[in-house]
């Protein structure tokens, strides 16, 4: 009997996994974001790319769907919580694409469960159906944090040497901005 319920729960748990989280279309297909893979790290301001596959592919008028990318804080993976829209390349984007890049705004904060969310309406029905990818890392942006180090520099010296700190600090943001 023990082993009896335990292959019920294989069987639902396996059938919740090939549901592709609960994104699944009416004609069965549905969006399996591949990239960012689980773990991967970024930081704020960074390009990102995404790549998805489409399970069970059920022909033209699924690929044609369009698609939007958002990215959501999945610190409760039963509540996510978009944080900002991604503006995507290609613009308009279709489940046929399977990839896009995007940048991630500087203004995130910075933190370990973040997923992309990618939502499009059903073939058959229009419900909205929304998928996410594996959860992955947003670090604060590089510039944010040099330009606070350079403005704390320059706010506790004095004298000609304050006036130093503020062309260095310019000069700092200005070589970073020029490596980006």
């Amino acid at each position: 009997m023990f082993g009896k319920a335990i292959a019920v729960i294989v069987a639902a748990c396996a059938s919740l996994v090939a549901a592709g989280d609960g994104c699944t279309s009416s004609t069965g297909s549905y969006v399996s974001i591949i990239q960012p893979a689980k773990g991967s790290s970024f930081s704020a301001g960074d390009s990102i790319k995404v790549v998805w596959d489409i399970i069970n592919p059920s022909g033209s008028a699924y690929e044609n769907l369009p698609l939007t990318l958002q990215i959501g804080n999945a610190a409760n993976p039963l509540n996510v919580v978009v944080v900002a829209s991604l503006t995507t390349s290609p613009a308009s984007l279709y489940i046929g694409n399977l990839t896009a890049s995007a940048t991630i705004p500087s203004t995130i904060t910075a933190g370990g469960n973040y997923t992309i969310e990618a939502q499009y309406k059903d073939v058959g029905t229009s419900d909205g159906l929304v998928c996410f990818s594996p959860q992955f890392t947003i670090k604060a942006s590089t510039i944010a944090t040099t330009a606070a180090a350079v403005s704390k520099t320059a706010t506790t010296t004095s004298g000609a040497s304050h006036v130093f700190g503020v062309a260095s600090a310019g000069a700092l943001i200005a070589g970073a901005l020029a490596f980006m």
